[in-house]
């Protein structure tokens, strides 16, 4: 009878421990800000040169390594300077872990103050994510400048593609919610604390019941083999409580991660219908982006053939001025030696008349008619001299009598001029 006294007092006990520890222990709030990791397909080249997070076979060191980047002593050490904290209280009240069976990253502040936990979970996010868009920016600029100098087509496209992402965040990391202050405390919780104590002092009671009559004054003396047995018996008890406290944690534990998925199941659906939405976008554009390249390399084509056609015509060009220049310094010395030529025919005619010969007194020489004649019939043999044959017949036509005819004394001037196409029947005039 007094083992079952014994064995509800030892109940009572635990179950009264556990309210009390439920009701006055120290409360602990947990606000958790959420991130969701895009990790860049493993064949993607746009990023070549840039230290992004990369898709792999095992998407748990994925996300094992997304969740380090928030928990490097850069990023402690910016949110500890943003809190007003030190870095070690920051990471002492700081826990990173994904989100089991999906792509989100969970950044926990943990304090005894909700406002505060919630503070430590946003600080920590967005120092995380500004350091890594800081590197991804710094690395994109590096590139950039490196494929700018390359003059090849792909170069280019590259160039595009990656003038897109100034200015932008590390595409790999995106906040899903931020966290909020939470109305509840993490631990301890009354759920699972209470069903615990009653569950050690179940067990307590039933270890009383099962073990020899102790309590009996016949038994006054226990021997050495009992008292051994009896501290086995008292260790594995311990033992047990300490793994049913553990127990009781991880309990602690999954229960509020259980809580927060349920209360933000709702707005991960609709963030992921946003995300599904924004990758919708993100192809229609990139389907735009390609049919734009597929315009500009025509357009390069178009370009470069009209280079070569302003090219070829400038060569003519060249061909054709260097040839006009050849023809205007033909020109140039024709008309020195019309201009010499007239000179001296401006000397005869201002020299007083010498007494010509006999033969000399004849009515005139050659008639305008013969000359004329003479240059129409030999024009296509002399192309080069018609210009200057014709120059001359204007010029003595101021001379000629009323039937065409020219004084002897500019017989030695036509046959100087002429002569080369006068026929054999012109060779003497008259």
């Amino acid at each position: 009878m007094k083992r079952w006294i014994v064995a509800a007092l030892v109940l009572a006990l635990a179950v009264g421990a556990a309210v009390a520890y439920a009701y006055a222990a120290p409360k602990r709030y947990d606000a958790v800000s959420r991130v969701v990791v895009h990790p860049v397909p493993a064949g993607e080249n746009t990023y070549a040169g840039i230290d992004v997070l990369r898709d792999s076979q095992d998407q748990g060191r994925t996300m094992s390594t997304a969740a380090a980047y928030f928990e490097t002593p850069d990023v402690v050490a910016a949110a500890a300077d943003a809190l007003g904290m030190s870095a070690d209280d920051v990471r002492d009240h700081l826990d990173v872990r994904p989100l089991t069976g999906s792509n989100v990253l969970q950044v926990v502040g943990k304090d005894e103050h909700a406002r505060r936990a919630a503070e430590i979970a946003n600080a920590v996010r967005q120092a995380g994510i500004a350091q890594r868009t800081a590197r991804f920016q710094a690395q994109l600029a590096a590139v950039l400048e490196k494929v700018g100098k390359l003059g090849s087509v792909e170069a280019r496209r590259r160039v595009v593609d990656l003038r897109t992402l100034q200015g932008r965040p590390d595409p790999t990391l995106e906040t899903l919610t931020v966290a909020v202050a939470p109305a509840d405390a993490a631990w301890p919780d009354a759920g699972v604390v209470l069903p615990a104590g009653i569950g050690i002092g179940l067990g307590l009671a039933a270890l009383i019941l099962l073990l020899p009559p102790l309590l009996r004054p016949r038994r006054a003396v226990i021997d050495e083999e009992h008292e051994q047995d009896l501290a086995d018996r008292e260790q594995a008890l311990g033992r047990r409580a300490d793994a049913m406290a553990q127990r009781e944690r991880e309990l602690g534990v999954v229960v509020e991660e259980a809580r927060a998925a349920k209360a933000d199941e709702g707005r991960l659906a609709r963030r992921i219908a946003e995300v599904t939405k924004r990758e919708q976008g993100m192809a229609r554009q990139a389907a735009e982006l390609k049919q734009r390249e597929q315009t500009l390399h025509e357009r390069e084509q178009t370009l470069a053939e009209r280079t070569a056609s302003v090219e070829e015509r400038e060569r003519r060009l060249k061909t054709r001025d260097a040839g006009l220049d050849a023809r205007a310094h033909e020109l140039n010395t024709r008309a020195e030696r019309f201009a010499e030529r007239e000179r001296d025919l401006e000397e005869r005619e201002a020299a007083p008349p010498e007494p010509e010969p006999e033969a000399a007194q004849r009515p005139g020489g050659w008639t305008m008619q013969e000359l004329d004649r003479a240059v129409t019939q030999h024009a296509d043999a002399y192309p080069d001299r018609v210009e200057e044959w014709r120059y001359y017949l204007h010029f003595l036509r101021e001379h000629t009598d009323v039937d065409g005819r020219l004084p002897p004394t500019f017989d030695g001037l036509v046959a100087e001029t002429f002569g080369e196409i006068l026929d054999d029947d012109l060779s003497s005039p008259g």
